[in-house]
């Protein structure tokens, strides 16, 4: 089994096969993004040209979904404004341990 992360001197490094591995993968994702989101705006432009709502196969389902306008909060400004009440309504939950990569 290949060692994750290998010692050079004082520096822990990313053992270089996986570090191949986890870009090739990281590259290949985002090309699969991108695909799916051009077919996606591609099958959009032909529902909205045929004033279709939706289409189903026995795998797919694809619903139209209108514009609509998102409502939000601004909880950064509200906390700055009035950080007791804010401090009321607060909650806080515990996000599991993970690891963040990005691929240059």
């Amino acid at each position: 089994m290949t060692a994750i992360v290998k010692r050079e001197s004082n520096d822990l490094m990313l053992a270089p096969e996986l570090e191949s591995k986890l870009i090739e993968l990281t590259e290949a994702k985002k090309k699969i993004e991108e695909a799916e989101k051009e077919l996606k705006e591609q099958i959009k432009a032909e529902m909205e040209k045929a004033k279709i709502t939706q289409l189903k196969t026995d795998r797919v389902t694809i619903s139209w979904k209108d514009e609509y306008d998102r409502e939000s909060f601004d909880s950064k400004a509200f906390r700055q404004d009035d950080p007791e009440t804010y401090n009321a309504y607060v909650n806080f939950t515990t996000v599991p341990a993970s690891i963040s990569v990005r691929v240059k």
